[in-house]
């Protein structure tokens, strides 16, 4: 039998180190002086410096708005900035407009409160800013069309010229210039009566003048009839008398739309715009070459506009055609011939939906005896629904058709000097009936006495125009000249506000036939008669011919 005897293991004493923990503050301590040590560069360099910015010709004059530069501070109204110089700096450079800019040293011996005194300057050129986003488009454009006649480049032109390019007017869906054309430019209104007759702007206190690749087309009564957007290439808004270089215009200024001219560059494009109410409208736009050359170009323009395109008004609508063709044909490098053709057509409902408040003497509203298209609604302006309307279906549509046509001769005699033949004719003819408030019902306020007008009217302009333009140098100056004459024939005959529709009482007086209109529970369908004049404008109406001829000179 055999024992086996474990051995007790060997245990061997060993002395460790007696560590103490440290208490609660003692850490909190120890962790704020670390903090402040690290902390006390940036606090040493933190100083703050303050200062006034003067006049050096008259100290007690503060200059207020001086720029600190790069620390993006300025003075206060009593020229006093305070700046905190987060690391050394040696100096700061001190600026205003209209003074010299000054570099203040900035050393351990500066103080923290000291004065700049600028001296005052009269040669001073601002910096070119431009400011861009990666997120919007460049609507932007530096160069004007050669229907304004100058060379200049726009940013050198000391006029006003704000223009709309084509990518704007695409972008923002307009289709004519009645829609948002005219709302890209500051200071321009429109009219808002008749948008289909006419742009009708004002700008300045006054109406601008209206032109079409620099001619004046702006009728003696009415019109031009809005240009589509189709065929416009940009739009030229001048601000205030612009004579050294447009023979026609008003001192309020003017606005120039530029049609698409052939680029030679083969184009096919299609577009759709489809809407409430509805609105379709589809455009087509081909450009390119007839000839192998490339010395026949051309360009085609077509649209139309739904025969079903309604508006938020009661039995109001809008049907539009529109053809342009244009030719150009380059007799040399330096000479061409161009001829250009639009044709438009509309029919819409013409309607004038104006809410006046009753009983209310506005001189042409609501004075006893006057003619007005207002509205009157008992609970005052704006009261009625938006789509309240005086109109009747019955009544056939506006009819509207405007032919225009330009020919233009183009020689460049070298690269200074340029002639331009041009001649332009427009024809427009409306003729449609509309329901018109006659008076003022003073039994029933709420009850309009309505009654049919009719109107036909017809207007022709032949404008013609020649101008020559180049540069001279003398010295180190170059000049700019400009020479030009401009002619004008316009006719303008109409039978308008006839009153058709009446009959004779029993005292043999013609009266009108009114048709009553409640505009608290609006009953529609009255069967209105149409109207048109036997014989057309031959034998009826009034005529009135304008012929202008303007010549001008300038030299810069």
């Amino acid at each position: 039998m055999y024992t086996t005897v474990c051995p007790m293991p060997y245990r061997q004493s060993v002395r460790l180190p007696v560590v103490y923990l440290p208490t609660l503050p003692s850490i909190i301590r120890f962790l704020l002086l670390i903090f402040l040590f690290i902390l006390s560069p940036s606090l040493a360099l933190a100083q703050v410096l303050r200062g006034r910015v003067v006049d050096a010709e008259r100290p007690e004059t503060p200059l207020v708005g001086a720029a600190i530069r790069g620390q993006g501070a300025v003075t206060d109204s009593a020229g006093y900035f305070a700046v905190q110089l987060g690391q050394p700096v040696s100096y700061i450079q001190v600026s205003h407009l209209g003074y010299r800019t000054q570099r203040v040293p900035i050393t351990t011996e500066t103080p923290t409160t000291l004065t700049v005194a600028l001296e005052a300057t009269t040669i001073q050129v601002l910096d070119e800013v431009t400011v861009s986003s990666k997120y919007y488009r460049q609507y932007a454009t530096n160069t004007i069309s050669s229907a304004l006649r100058l060379r200049t480049p726009l940013i050198n032109l000391s006029q006003n010229i704000q223009t709309i390019t084509p990518e704007q007017i695409f972008d923002q869906g307009s289709f004519n210039m009645t829609d948002n054309v005219s709302r890209n430019i500051s200071g321009v209104i429109r009219q808002e009566v008749s948008n289909n007759l006419g742009p009708y702007l004002f700008m300045r206190g006054g109406q601008i003048a209206a032109l079409r690749n620099g001619v004046d087309l702006a009728p003696i009564y009415r019109g031009p009839q809005p240009e589509d957007a189709s065929i416009i290439d940009r739009v030229e808004f001048v601000k205030g008398p612009s004579l050294f270089m447009n023979n026609i215009g008003d001192p309020a200024g003017s606005f120039n739309v530029v049609t698409k001219q052939p680029t030679g560059a083969p184009r096919r494009t299609l577009t759709a715009m489809f809407g409430s109410f509805d609105f379709y409208r589809l455009a087509a736009d081909f450009d390119g070459q007839l000839d192998k050359k490339g010395k026949l170009l051309y360009r085609l323009n077509a649209m139309g506009m739904g025969m079903s395109t309604n508006s938020f008004v009661k039995f109001d609508y809008n049907r539009r055609f529109l053809i342009a063709p244009v030719l150009r044909y380059h007799v040399s490098g330096r000479t061409y011939v161009s001829a250009e053709y639009t044709y438009q057509q509309f029919r819409y409902g013409l309607s004038s939906p104006i809410v006046d408040s009753p009983g209310v003497d506005s001189p042409g509203v609501d004075s006893p005896g006057v003619d007005s298209p207002g509205v009157d609604s008992p609970g005052g302006f704006g009261s009625l629904p938006v789509d309240f309307a005086i109109a009747e279906p019955s009544l056939n549509p506006y009819h509207v058709s405007d032919h225009t046509g330009f020919l233009t001769f183009s020689h460049q005699f070298n690269s200074n000097w340029q002639l331009t033949i041009r001649g332009a004719f427009m024809r427009n003819d409306n003729e449609g009936a509309y329901m018109w408030v006659t008076g003022v019902n003073t039994a029933a306020p709420t009850i309009l006495l309505r009654n049919p007008k009719y109107d036909l009217n017809r207007t022709d302009v032949f404008s013609q125009q020649a101008f020559v333009n180049g540069s001279v140098v003398t010295g180190t100056i170059r000049h700019q000249v400009l020479a030009g004459t401009d002619l004008n024939q316009k006719r303008f005959r109409a039978d308008s506000y006839v009153q058709y529709d009446t009959y004779v009482d029993a005292g043999g007086k013609t009266q009108l036939k009114y048709y009553p209109l409640d505009v608290n529970n609006p009953v529609y369908g009255a069967e209105i008669p149409n109207y048109h004049i036997p014989g057309g404008l031959i034998n009826r109406g009034f005529s009135s011919w304008v012929i202008s001829i303007f010549r001008s000179w300038s030299f810069t």
